[in-house]
C-alpha cells in the first residue's frame, strides 16, 4: 500500500457549489469548552515586529487581555490603538494573540516563536466584495498570511506547506460537539460533524497549512456555508487546538482536544490494475 501524491493538487471545489447547511449555524459559546486559557506572560512586554510587506508594527501588552499596537512604518504609519487581546501560552516560548481591530475590521492571529524570533500572522478582512449577492448584507471573507521577525532577528520567510496531506484529525470542541477533517490534497480538505447540531453533515472545504515550529501547524479553513473563514493552531504534539471562527458579525475563540489520524493507505496503481 501507499500513498497517491495530492500534494500539488488545487483547491478541487467550485464556489457555485449550492448545498448549504440544513441546521443553520451551530457555532456558539460551547465551542469555547476548551478554549485555551489566557496567559500573563506577555504582560509589560514590547514587541516591535517587522513583516514581509513593509508594515513594522509596535505591540504593548498591558495585562493578559490589552494590547497597544502602532504602526511604526509602512501603510497607515503613526496610527495606534489600544483593544482587547487573547494571548495563550502554546509551548516553551511560542504564544499566540488573537484580536479583532474594529475600524476597519479585521481579525488578526499571531503566532509568535521568542526563541527564534519569528512571527506569523494570519490577517482575516472582510468584502468589499459581498457573499453569493448584496441582498444577503453579509460580507465576503478573505485571509493572507504575513511573516515577521521579532526585534533584530532575521525575517524567516513562512511557506505554505503539505504536512497534512492524507492525514485526518478530530477535532472535539466540547463534551457534544465534534468534527472529522481529512485533508486531502494542500488547498482541499472534507470535514464532517460527528457529533452535535450538525451530525451528518458533510462539505469540502479549501484550506491552507503552515509549519511554524515540529508538528506546530497553522491552519485555515475557508467556510462555504457562511462568510467565514478558520483560523487553528494545532499542536500535534500536545493534541490540542486553539483558534477562531471569524465573520464580518462576530470572531468566536475556540479551543478543541485533538486526535490526529492517519496517514490514510492508498492501493497503488498497480493494486488498482491501472495503467
Amino acid at each position: 500500500m501507499s500513498s497517491f501524491n495530492l500534494s500539488k493538487q488545487p483547491y478541487i471545489a467550485t464556489k457555485d457549489f449550492t448545498w448549504r447547511h440544513t441546521t443553520g449555524s451551530a457555532v456558539g459559546a460551547e465551542f469555547e469548552d476548551f478554549r485555551w486559557a489566557p496567559t500573563t506572560d506577555l504582560g509589560g512586554r514590547t514587541l516591535d515586529i517587522t513583516f514581509d510587506n513593509g508594515w513594522k508594527i509596535r505591540h504593548v501588552f498591558q495585562s493578559n487581555d490589552t494590547m497597544t499596537w502602532s504602526m511604526l512604518d509602512g501603510k497607515d504609519k503613526g496610527k495606534q490603538e489600544t483593544l482587547s487581546a487573547h494571548p495563550v501560552h502554546v509551548r516553551d516560548a511560542i504564544y499566540s494573540i488573537t484580536f479583532r481591530k474594529p475600524k476597519p475590521l479585521e481579525d488578526v492571529l499571531l503566532l509568535l516563536d521568542l526563541s527564534r524570533g519569528t512571527a506569523l500572522a494570519a490577517v482575516t478582512t472582510f468584502g468589499p466584495d459581498y457573499y453569493e449577492s448584496p441582498a444577503t448584507g453579509r460580507l465576503e471573507v478573505h485571509t493572507r498570511f504575513l511573516s515577521g521577525a521579532i526585534g533584530d532577528a532575521q525575517l524567516v520567510k513562512f511557506e505554505p506547506t503539505d504536512i497534512l496531506v492524507g492525514k485526518r484529525a478530530i477535532h472535539v470542541y466540547s463534551k457534544h460537539h465534534a468534527y472529522e477533517h481529512i485533508y486531502l490534497s494542500k488547498h482541499t480538505g472534507v470535514w464532517q460533524c460527528l457529533a452535535g447540531q450538525e451530525r451528518g453533515e458533510t462539505d469540502v472545504f479549501e484550506t491552507t497549512a503552515f509549519e511554524f515550529a515540529k508538528d506546530l501547524i497553522l491552519f485555515r479553513w475557508h467556510e462555504r456555508a457562511a462568510p467565514a473563514d478558520g483560523i487553528l493552531v494545532m499542536d500535534r504534539v500536545a493534541k490540542r487546538t486553539h483558534g477562531r471562527l471569524s465573520s464580518d458579525r462576530s470572531m468566536l475563540l475556540m479551543g478543541a482536544n485533538s486526535h490526529f489520524v492517519g496517514p490514510l493507505a492508498y492501493p497503488t496503481p498497480e493494486e488498482l490494475g491501472l495503467a
